[in-house]
């Protein structure tokens, strides 16, 4: 029974720090469209059906305009910045529960969630419209699933790391680099390599 209590209350902190990491973001959402960066072609573009410039941030164009349509209060500019706010927040709550997962105190995985939401280069883009807290959400969810398919070996989690590498170059091609990172904190230890 008291496993039972655990896994629940473990399962509560990341859904916790999802709320008030948007809260937090929401409070300090720029109301407009923001000067400065690819704010205003990257909302054109993904508004307009069209490409931004290369690499062209199709999955951010594609998620921004089914985000920006489902939610119809307020001037375009602002509904893509609750995207960005919404996605930075799901990108802490997946670092806090990666923590959890690897260090098994939630302590720790508070502080880390606290981290990486009060940052400053994570936070000013959790608040405009960008494709930075879009990426962090998915490479916090590549990490997460590598981590439970390290830990647990369900099949699932595997399927969900495919998934997130085959994302994440849609996202942001910067983040291939991470793959061989990756691969060497998946790579078993006592494999043998045929050569």
């Amino acid at each position: 029974m008291p496993q039972y209590k655990s896994l629940t209350r473990r399962n509560w902190i990341p859904l916790g720090i999802v709320f008030v990491t948007f809260i937090f973001y929401f409070s300090c959402l720029s109301s407009t469209l923001t000067y400065g960066g690819d704010c205003g072609e990257l909302i054109a573009a993904s508004w307009t059906g069209g490409i931004p410039h290369p690499t062209g941030y199709p999955l951010y164009a594609m998620l921004g305009w089914i985000f920006s349509h489902l939610l119809v209060i307020g001037e375009v500019a602002w509904r893509y910045n609750v995207f960005s706010a919404l996605m930075g927040s799901i990108a802490v709550a997946l670092v806090a529960a990666s923590v959890q997962r690897l260090t098994k105190h939630t302590f720790a995985s508070i502080i880390a969630a606290l981290a990486l939401a009060g940052s400053y280069f994570f936070a000013s883009q959790s608040v405009i419209s960008e494709v930075y807290a879009l990426n962090g959400a998915l490479i916090a969810l590549l990490f997460y699933a590598a981590i439970r398919w390290k830990l647990d070996r369900q099949w699932g989690w595997l399927a969900a790391m495919a998934l997130g590498i085959g994302l994440i170059p849609n996202s942001h091609l910067s983040s291939i680099y991470l793959l061989p990172g990756l691969l060497v904190f998946l790579w078993p230890r006592h494999t043998k390599v045929l050569l």
